[in-house]
């Protein structure tokens, strides 16, 4: 037979006035009521074996202030933005705070009085809350300049200088953890030029990728290929792409950026894309963002809300991919995929800086495209190669640096 030991356990309970509040029609607002009251305790709302007993006396009716929680506009401040404090502050004693009375509220942040609230003056019932704002400063201002990144203390004090007769004044006080975060990157592409091979219908054009409303779509013909090209006017230092697909998404893309217009450098051979959000990592100086569609994942077309193209910081005209690791000699690397249609990339690999060109000539010697000219330091290079406006065939991708020349054969089937 088990035996078991009882350790007798203390439970505290705090009660707050909202589990005594009614609503008093005579006084035409949430009062308390005098009296004796049962606490009971137990493992459900059907067996509570557990009770106590207490009574509330009348007292001298007074409001209480309580400070619920604290907000700011904006609600999630970057870094130089300037900051209104609001604080919800409810009476939560027995008597209102009568209309013409001054609520008074001082903000604090990281220990140091920022802004303030005087001139809320319409009342707060019984039970009722009001939401104040602060409307002025030490400096005159009402907001708060978030200077500095990262977690920071907001402190707001209910009557703080005691002007009000309480309750009590030891829950006039909250304090909470806020964030400055760092600010958004720029939207280099917003409201610019695009340009696309087809829609599919009135009111999915090109410009509904550009246009900042994350509602809106583009959405071309249901065939492959199909391509998108923005022009963001100047040549920016490029950070990130990000591109936001509908359901009718690629499976596989090529992302690429241009200075001119003319040499197009791959950012994202993707060949597995899974849609939804997708941020390809450039670091690359561009004028020119194209995206090639290659191969659609559904039998619809292809569909993007927005295509996002952040400012970063410059870094120069071309950068090696990989900068780490340094080829050991000059090459050509195979060009994937191969055969293509209607675009290929292919890896120019420099062991030390060099003035190179790359270009692709037909089956008859005629040169039909230049990859790359130009001085460029050690690093692996992928370049794209598009043929869209090329018959099929057999081309040759030749690199040639200080009289030398290496060469590719690569074949477009269309």
């Amino acid at each position: 037979m088990s035996s078991y030991i009882y350790q007798p356990t203390t439970v505290t309970f705090t009660l707050s006035p909202d589990e005594f509040y009614y609503y008093n029609e005579t006084r035409g607002s949430f009062d308390i009521q005098a009296g004796q009251y049962i606490a009971r305790v137990g493992g459900s709302s059907k067996s509570l074996p557990v009770f106590g007993m207490f009574s509330l006396a009348d007292g001298t009716r007074k409001p209480d202030l309580l400070i619920t929680n604290i907000k700011m506009m904006p609600p999630y401040p970057q870094r130089g933005e300037k900051v209104v404090i609001l604080a919800t502050v409810k009476n939560q004693g027995v008597d209102p705070v009568p209309a013409g009375t001054p609520v008074n509220v001082s903000f604090i942040v990281r220990g140091k009085l920022t802004s303030w609230s005087d001139h809320y003056s319409a009342g707060i019932p019984v039970g009722g809350m009001a939401l104040v704002c602060a409307n002025n400063g030490p400096s005159g201002s009402n907001a708060w300049n978030a200077d500095t990144l990262g977690s920071f203390s907001v402190t707001a004090v209910a009557d703080p200088d005691g002007r009000l007769a309480e309750t009590s004044e030891a829950n006039n006080t909250l304090t909470v953890e806020r964030r400055v975060y760092p600010p958004a990157p720029k939207n280099l592409a917003l409201k610019k030029k695009v340009t696309v091979t087809s829609v599919e219908a009135p009111g999915l054009e090109g410009s509904n990728l550009v246009d900042g409303i994350y509602t809106t779509r583009w959405s071309s013909q249901f065939s492959d290929p199909q391509m998108v090209t923005i022009d963001l006017g100047d040549i920016y230092s490029i950070s990130d792409v990000v591109l936001y697909w509908e359901a009718a998404y690629a499976k596989e893309y090529f992302l690429q950026s241009s200075a001119d217009g003319n040499l197009w450098i791959e950012e994202k051979h993707q060949t597995n894309g899974a849609g939804s959000v997708e941020k390809i990592v450039t670091g690359r100086n561009a004028r020119y963002i194209r995206l090639l569609g290659a191969q659609r994942a559904t039998v619809y077309g292809y569909s993007l809300y927005e295509i996002e193209v952040h400012e970063g910081i410059s870094t120069g005209a071309l950068q090696p991919r990989n900068p780490s690791i340094v080829p050991t000699e000059f090459s050509l690397a195979p060009n994937y995929p191969n055969p293509f249609n209607p675009a290929t990339t292919v890896t120019v690999n420099i062991p030390e800086t060099a003035n190179i060109v790359v270009t692709v000539h037909n089956y008859l010697g005629k040169e039909v495209a230049t990859l790359l000219k130009g001085t460029y330091s050690a690093g692996r290079y992928p370049v794209l190669f598009d043929a869209s406006n090329l018959c099929s065939g057999v081309y040759f991708c030749r690199l040639q640096v200080a009289g030398k020349s290496w060469t590719r054969k690569m074949m477009m089937l269309k």
